[in-house]
């Protein structure tokens, strides 16, 4: 009995886990921490925080830091007037091609032609622009 014990209990502790790696996350993802500094915040192994992220979401904790970066770009790509280097700056990237090649690989395009995509009126229904409350700036 011992042995199922020792295996529901991290079980039983992924929910709040989850929820304080989901709000660090939301706290200082523009940081681009290491998720390994996320672990050890949190008092647990890389690897379990992994498994928890994995289990509960099926997605690994770099997917979900990134799933919390992409929506704070598009945003300010669609409507602010700032330079791409500016946003970049302002999303803790270091190199704005770093930025451009991030969000080209979640996103499909570049941050210029979703720029352009998103302020012309006929492409606009071809993708996803973020129009929800939480997205605004």
């Amino acid at each position: 009995m011992a042995g199922t014990d020792q295996q529901d209990e991290p079980r039983a502790g992924a929910g709040p886990i989850l929820q304080r790696f989901r709000q660090s996350v939301e706290v200082s993802f523009r940081r681009h921490r290491n998720i390994r500094d996320y672990a050890t915040e949190l008092g647990i192994s890389t690897d379990r925080l992994h498994a928890i992220c994995q289990r509960a979401l099926s997605r690994s904790p770099i997917e979900l830091v990134h799933d919390r970066m992409v929506p704070e770009a598009k945003p300010r790509l669609e409507r602010s007037a700032r330079s791409v280097r500016e946003i970049s700056d302002g999303l803790g990237f270091r190199d704005p091609a770093n930025f451009s090649h991030f969000f080209k690989r979640k996103t499909g395009v570049s941050p210029t032609r979703y720029r352009s995509m998103a302020a012309n009126a006929t492409s606009a229904s071809t993708i996803a622009l973020s129009s929800s409350y939480y997205d605004w700036p």
